[in-house]
């Protein structure tokens, strides 16, 4: 975290499989859920490029947060991941990719939905001595996705569940696409 606040944590910027980074990710949540008696799917829009320039280990850690929130909350129904492209918020020179990650878990007070992205926030100090949090990894989520100009949000139902999403600026690497 403190690496992340000063500037100083490593993000490499490099071309990479975007469709075998998320099959990885997915993977490995996939089994989790499943062994918590969870539905878990997966979609991805076929339009995304599959070679981009961008952040592979901060792609994988933002998923890898939201994933593990997701599993951390949600005792019965479903788990979502969808990567598609972004209907609004073109970038300059790049293509507007969305993430989402959706459960059907606890869900979050609409008068918390503003606080969850504060270091240290808690919903509900219950919820954190239940579900051993810190309130760290959305604050997280968030720098990162400031770092690499992006934007996060979350729609979210008491009870209900919560959407997460968050759109970054990709690059398409069409030298890798026309080699393959």
């Amino acid at each position: 975290m403190a690496k992340l606040e000063t500037g100083k944590a490593d993000f490499i910027r490099e071309s990479f499989s975007l469709i075998n980074l998320l099959k990885d990710i997915t993977d490995v949540y996939k089994s989790k859920a499943e062994a918590k008696g969870l539905n878990y799917s997966f979609e991805l829009d076929r339009k995304i490029p599959d070679y981009i320039f961008s952040y592979p280990d901060r792609i994988k850690q933002l998923i890898s947060n939201l994933m593990d929130n997701a599993l951390k909350f949600t005792s019965t129904g479903e788990i979502k991941v969808k990567v598609s492209l972004a209907s609004d918020g073109a970038f300059e020179g790049q293509v507007p990719i969305q993430f989402l990650v959706k459960d059907s878990g606890v869900g979050i007070p609409e008068d918390k939905v503003g606080l969850i992205f504060e270091r240290f926030t808690q919903v509900d100090g219950t919820l954190s001595r239940k579900y051993n949090g810190t309130g760290l990894g959305l604050s997280i989520v968030k720098q990162i996705v400031d770092q690499i100009g992006g934007k996060v949000w979350v729609a979210s139902e008491l009870g209900k569940g919560s959407s997460f999403y968050f759109q970054l600026p990709i690059e398409v690497d069409y030298h890798k696409l026309l080699k393959n």
